[in-house]
């Protein structure tokens, strides 16, 4: 009995790294190679993100690193009395994933009447990423927040032109 239990658990382990394995790699079947990738083709969209295929569509675009140090540049917005830091994704168009491109703001920490001096406002903002487990009042879901703690003050940028908004991009 012990060892038909330990092999049908090598059993299944191997077939559970085996079909990991093809997705990770993304060993699937690829569309065919005479067709070009563009943008947007030939990825999976699981989790907001963007897969994808091998040697066809690069990675150009990747969240921030949970505890990494960042200097962004973007603008303060104040809503529902929160403060977020709504991140340029021309200049920083390595954040621009399908998800973030609907959503190009971040969290920030600390008291929104000391964001409150930056609203609306081009800032160079030198930060912390942090990655925070929130609740859905309504869905009652669980979702990942990426949030920001500011490192210095920041610096306010008039010099830069606004960045266009997010359905611009799509």
């Amino acid at each position: 009995m012990m060892k038909t239990v330990r092999i049908n658990w090598v059993v299944a382990l191997f077939a559970l790294l085996a079909g990991a394995s093809s997705v990770v790699y993304g060993l699937q079947d690829p569309p065919p190679a005479s067709t070009p990738a563009r943008s947007g083709e030939g990825c999976y969209s699981t989790c907001g993100g963007e897969v994808p295929w091998p040697f066809q569509v690069s990675n150009q675009a990747v969240e921030l690193s949970e505890g990494e140090r960042y200097l962004l540049l973007g603008k303060v917005v104040i809503q529902n009395n929160r403060a977020y830091f709504e991140v340029d994704l021309i200049k920083h168009a390595w954040l621009s994933t399908a998800k973030r491109r609907q959503n190009p703001r971040y969290a920030l920490e600390g008291d929104t009447k000391y964001w409150a001096a930056y609203e609306g406002k081009r800032i160079r903002l030198v930060s912390t990423a942090q990655w925070v487990v929130v609740q859905d009042t309504a869905s009652h879901e669980f979702r990942v927040e990426v949030t920001l703690s500011s490192l210095t003050d920041p610096a306010v940028t008039s010099d830069m032109p606004p960045a266009p908004q997010a359905h611009e991009l799509r």
